[in-house]
């Protein structure tokens, strides 16, 4: 049967924790004896109790990877609330720039239509003056004509002014070609 890794790491423990005890009985029986083998033995599994303590230290501290995780995991829902902000800025960007178009498109439409009636009041207001001039032309006409202004002279009522006769050139004189 498999035990956890935690389960594991405390056993060891325990286990190192018993192995340095009795080193140092070990230690203790062999300095009040005066049998050095028996203190060097203690000595050994002291050591050995006291290392295999510190690599299972050691290795839950590299291991152990709670606060990395609890970093990891601000980091991840700090990158989705970013990104939940960056989706609805693109999307108010996005309204925003449909919203100017309409907008624009809208005003086109309008400046279309005043620009159209405007054209055809100017139209209207262009023909009005047209056809003012031209009643004031034909009344004036009409007054010039009955005035006399535009009567023609009649044929006998003109002087005619004779000019004086030039002298032939030479070559019409002799009748010979040149």
């Amino acid at each position: 049967m498999r035990t956890s890794g935690a389960a594991a790491q405390i056993t060891l423990i325990v286990c190192a924790t018993v192995i340095i005890v009795a080193g140092i009985g070990l230690l203790s029986i062999g300095a009040i004896r005066h049998t050095p083998t028996i203190s060097m033995a203690g000595t050994s599994a002291s050591f050995l109790g006291i290392t295999m303590m510190a690599l299972t230290l050691i290795h839950r501290w590299i291991t152990t990877t709670d606060s990395a995780r609890q970093q990891l995991a601000a980091a991840a829902r700090e990158h989705h609330s970013e990104q939940t902000r960056y989706v609805a800025a693109s999307a108010a960007v996005q309204q925003e720039r449909e919203r100017n178009r309409r907008d624009l498109r809208t005003a086109q439409e309008q400046m279309d239509l005043d620009l159209t009636a405007e054209k055809e009041r100017l139209r209207q207001e262009l023909d009005d003056e047209r056809s003012t001039i031209s009643r004031e032309a034909f009344q004036l006409g009409v007054m010039m004509e009955r005035s006399g202004a535009l009567r023609h002279p009649d044929a006998h009522s003109g002087t005619v002014v004779h000019l004086p006769q030039r002298p032939a050139p030479p070559h019409q004189r002799t009748g010979v070609p040149h």
